[in-house]
């Protein structure tokens, strides 16, 4: 997922727009959207933000694979 549509998740999440819609309006699966605020929320206030979202995916791609459980 690009940086943009982190962005984007993350805009439309304060504005409280559902799930599906934010899916829709970026082309991808809502199931993927729901994984990538799982994924990626700041665990001490639960608010999702693109630039942490990008941030957690670079540390969590530093990890070798053989390491990762």
């Amino acid at each position: 997922m690009m940086f943009r549509e982190r962005e984007e998740i993350a805009l439309q999440c304060a504005w409280g727009i559902c799930i599906r819609v934010i899916a829709r309006k970026l082309g991808r699966t809502p199931s993927t959207i729901s994984r990538e605020i799982r994924r990626n929320s700041a665990p001490r206030n639960s608010r999702w933000m693109g630039q942490s979202a990008a941030v957690c995916r670079s540390a969590r791609s530093r990890i070798p694979s053989g390491v990762r459980r």
